[in-house]
């Protein structure tokens, strides 16, 4: 079993804000990410009245990219924030040297890699 697993079968909600940045391409920013519900639909609420293009998704399960041996989140910085879908996480982690996803949905750091000699 996975100390840190990478699939977590939980509700997040999503508030995300579309717009147009200053090249003039469209782009999607997240507002708030959260498991509570009642917050989710407030954040939209408030983003609603002041932007034309906003949307509430709910998320589950999500998929985490953070080591399942150590926890620490590949590329993140400290803010550790779901994927929601695992081809969406690969995609994100090849980016990374050193890191690597499996087929059985894990994701590992460079340190912990099942493939690194001893």
């Amino acid at each position: 079993m996975d100390t840190f697993p990478c699939v977590v079968h939980e509700t997040y909600w999503y508030v995300l804000v579309t717009g147009i940045d200053l090249a003039g391409d469209e782009s999607t920013l997240v507002d708030l990410c959260t498991t509570n519900e009642a917050a989710a639909r407030a954040s939209y609420e408030r983003a609603a009245s002041n932007y034309l293009d906003v949307h509430l998704e709910r998320w589950a399960p999500v998929f985490f990219a953070r080591c399942v041996v150590c926890g620490e989140g590949c590329g993140s910085g400290s803010l550790l924030l779901p994927f929601r879908g695992w081809e969406d996480l690969v995609d994100d982690v090849r980016y990374y040297a050193g890191w690597t996803t499996t087929s059985e949905q894990q994701v590992f750091c460079p340190n912990h890699r099942p493939d690194k000699e001893n």
